[in-house]
């Protein structure tokens, strides 16, 4: 079974981590990348090939769900 969760690293505070998001659509996270616009995190789905806005609360907004995509690996952001 593939990850369905995001979890953070709190360096400010010893390094602590802690779970940012768990939700099925994530479907094995396989690339994170912050936006530098808005602060959230762009992540691509290694089994549905979906790519998903995820912002610091945790809400995830779909911004691509394509059937045609599947195994997304890594993320990058042009300028």
């Amino acid at each position: 079974m593939l990850a369905q969760m995001i979890l953070k690293i709190e360096t400010r505070n010893g390094n602590k981590a802690s779970v940012l998001v768990k939700d099925a659509r994530l479907n094995g996270p396989n690339g994170i990348v912050v936006n530098p616009q808005t602060g959230n995190l762009i992540v691509v789905t290694w089994e549905t090939g979906s790519i998903l806005d995820v912002d610091p609360a945790g809400q995830i907004r779909v911004l691509l769900d394509s059937q045609g995509l599947k195994n997304l690996d890594g993320v990058d952001l042009d300028e």
